[in-house]
């Protein structure tokens, strides 16, 4: 006799022995066999290649970080002016971030600036 129990069973451990001596006495001489089927493994999808116009998109806000921090206005025409207190800076704050963003998204490796403001910056490198 063989027993199939579904993945996500609710029975304890305690509740599969109780389970099996009750099946032991109910039928004497049977072999008995319980049996847990696996979970299937959860389908993924393939990672799709990004599509030409998501590209485009983030090369274009890629290029504007740039020519924003190149500054070619010489000060005249900004988000935020710089001489605000506290807050003068971030609109270059998130002009680095898209642009570090956008290199990394066509590949480029930006360890050397993960490393310097990342979840790793300031720990020892000893172990």
């Amino acid at each position: 006799m063989t027993l199939r129990l579904k993945p996500g069973h609710k029975l304890s451990d305690e509740e599969l022995l109780e389970l099996e001596r009750r099946l032991q006495a109910e039928y004497p001489g049977e072999n008995l066999t319980i049996v847990i089927e696996d979970a299937p493994a959860p389908r993924t999808r393939p990672a799709e290649p990004p599509g030409v116009f998501k590209s485009l998109v983030v090369g274009f806000v890629t290029a504007v970080a740039a020519l924003y921090l190149i500054n070619p206005t010489l000060g005249v025409l900004e988000l935020i002016p710089d001489n605000l207190p506290l807050i003068g800076n971030l609109d270059e704050a998130g002009a680095v971030l898209l642009l570090t963003s956008g290199l990394t998204y066509f590949g480029f490796n930006m360890d050397w600036f993960t490393a310097v403001f990342g979840p790793g910056a300031g720990k020892s490198k000893r172990g």
